[in-house]
């Protein structure tokens, strides 16, 4: 559970299946998409920083921007869901898996696609979930409440896009720990 669904580092890292060679080709078919996604994100947070900044500026000189507060809130909201993949992809993350790693390694072997399989089953309900409500959103025509009073629809599709960039990193996980178990 510590590498996250990756091959072992230092191990050689050939997979016991075609699922073991299937999580290869998706960590390495989306790798670049990622980067890019990652660029966006960047390019979000930069032009939040610059409005924040002309806003806290403006404020003082008596010519504030006007919608910045949806502008920060709906920008973050984008800026999060561009990297939502891209953070999930590198390997150093701390887990927590105080219980998991109370059991046996042969238990745990088998509790981790089980988990990789829930978190798949959890992200399509959350994005079939965030794509209903966008709809509901865009056939009720609602608007934020701030001053520019932008549609709020897109910003659950966006959302929606985000968690559906979590989609091929844990189903590589998945596929990984199922090669593992095969493995072994």
């Amino acid at each position: 559970m510590s590498e996250h669904g990756h091959p072992p580092r230092g191990a050689a890292a050939v997979p016991a299946t075609f699922l073991g060679r299937a999580g290869q080709g998706i960590d390495r078919f989306i790798a670049p998409i990622y980067k890019w996604l990652g660029y966006l994100a960047a390019a979000v947070i930069f032009a939040l920083v610059v409005a924040m900044c002309y806003s806290a500026f403006g404020r003082y000189l008596n010519h504030p921007l006007n919608g910045s507060g949806d502008i920060m809130q709906y920008g973050l909201l984008v800026m999060v869901a561009l990297a939502l993949g891209v953070e999930h992809m590198g390997r150093e993350k701390i887990v927590v898996d105080a219980v998991v790693r109370l059991f046996p390694k042969k238990v745990q072997q088998v509790v981790e696609p089980i988990i990789h399989l829930l978190v798949v089953a959890i992200l399509i309900i959350a994005i079939w979930q965030l794509i209903k409500h966008g709809i509901t959103l865009y056939e009720r025509h609602e608007l934020t409440k701030g001053t520019l009073h932008l549609p709020k629809a897109p910003f659950c599709f966006i959302m929606a896009f985000g968690m559906f960039t979590l989609l091929p990193i844990v189903t590589a996980r998945l596929l990984w720990a199922v090669d593992r178990l095969v493995k072994r």
